[in-house]
């Protein structure tokens, strides 16, 4: 499960038993365990529906029964953990639980999977990529009627995820937002800090919401840099939409950074590539740098100028989508490619690519001539391993 960062209250330590829960008294923003939760901040309070809640009930409710504004909701997790709510020993089975409650500085959209402020108003990072600016929301109650949030909070719970003793998923990610070190976390005013460091942090936003994959992605990463033998090849695959270049850019510095391989493409919209992108300055600019890099050598970037060249900035190509089968994870194989969404047969089930493209030509026909619009990498390859081989192969070898 992915790590929650949550707030404590600064000089609360105890914890009160409701309901044989062990509940921290430190929780910021927290629901209302009671059936009456008070309505979110800066929200009307929920209308009189003129009935009381339904009584729990032990079966499953049916479909057409949903639940009434301000009845419980009772959800089954697979443990409650040791009931340490507190930042240092949030981790393990307590994040299944404490996942359930309050709010996370950073959250993601459910809708467009984006992250979102939740606790934080605003965030953003300096132009260095070395200090985050935070601004808070004003008066988010802490559970209980302990106050309101401020920088103090944040601070002192920061200083506990990253504490020696912290079993908390992101507290790696949490110390090096600060170098190890909270005295690098600047308290502005009530509802504004920042936080200082020697390198640029480009994945913290991600790192502090609910979900908060790219920690476990970060871990993952860290775990196969660290296997013996010699070290892996790992590439990190990124997609270039207008909103996120800026951020496409640091990543491609920290991939530089730590030896991973960088491989980009664009987003694709309805198998075309988003052609305002060659608009764009910054795109173009950022396609500038990676060509420079991989053609000087300065880091390893997966593909040749010339192909990224073409991937990046549409040219001309010719596809022969059968040459780099698509396959996904759960074995079906994709006829002639991925993009036109033709399933030819399942690679577990039939065990041979060519048994597959045999049956997906009886039952969709020849692979039809195709003037390169898909922009992925595999297709762009397939032109030059068959309009130019020696041309790309010295490129690669370079």
């Amino acid at each position: 499960m992915a790590p929650s960062t949550w707030l404590a209250g600064r000089g609360f330590a105890g914890t009160k038993r409701i309901g044989g829960l062990a509940l921290c008294l430190v929780l910021a923003a927290c629901n209302s365990i009671n059936t009456s939760p008070s309505p979110a901040v800066g929200s009307a309070p929920p209308a009189s529906t003129g009935s009381a809640a339904p009584a729990p009930v032990e079966s499953i409710a049916p479909a057409g029964n949903l639940p009434v504004p301000g009845s419980e909701v009772v959800i089954a997790i697979p443990a409650l953990g040791t009931g340490d709510f507190s930042p240092s020993g949030s981790g393990d089975d307590n994040e299944k639980a404490i996942s359930l409650m309050g709010e996370a500085l950073v959250g993601v959209d459910p809708t467009s999977r984006q992250l979102v402020g939740e606790l934080a108003e605003s965030y953003e990072l300096s132009d260095d990529g070395k200090t985050w600016t935070f601004k808070l929301r004003p008066d988010i109650p802490f559970h209980g009627g302990m106050g309101t949030v401020t920088s103090e909070d944040v601070k002192h719970s920061w200083e506990g995820y990253i504490a020696p003793e912290s079993t908390h998923g992101g507290a790696a990610q949490m110390a090096q937002a600060v170098d190890g070190d909270i005295n690098n976390f600047e308290i502005i005013s009530d509802l504004e800090f920042a936080l200082h460091t020697e390198n640029p942090v480009v994945f913290l936003p991600a790192t502090l919401s609910k979900p908060a994959a790219v920690t476990k992605v970060l871990e993952n990463l860290e775990l196969a840099k660290g296997r013996p033998g010699s070290p892996p090849k790992i590439t990190i695959s990124t997609v270039i939409e207008e909103w996120n270049i800026t951020e496409v850019e640091r990543l491609l510095d920290w991939c530089g950074e730590q030896g991973f391989v960088f491989a980009a493409q664009s987003a694709q919209m309805e198998k075309m590539p988003n052609l305002a992108l060659l608009k764009s300055a910054k795109y173009q600019a950022l396609v500038d740098k990676i060509i420079e890099r991989r053609r000087e050598g300065k880091q390893a970037i997966n593909g040749t100028p010339k192909t990224i060249e073409t991937l990046l900035r549409f040219r001309d190509f010719q596809c022969y989508p059968t040459m780099f089968p698509r396959v996904y994870p759960n074995g079906d194989v994709f006829y002639p490619c991925e993009p036109l969404r033709k399933i030819a047969g399942n690679l577990l089930r039939d065990g041979s690519l060519v048994k597959i493209f045999a049956a997906g030509k009886k039952k969709y026909g020849d692979i039809p001539p195709c003037q390169g619009i898909c922009y992925l990498f595999g297709n762009v390859l397939s032109h030059y391993y068959v309009n130019d081989f020696w041309g790309l192969a010295g490129d690669f070898i370079r």
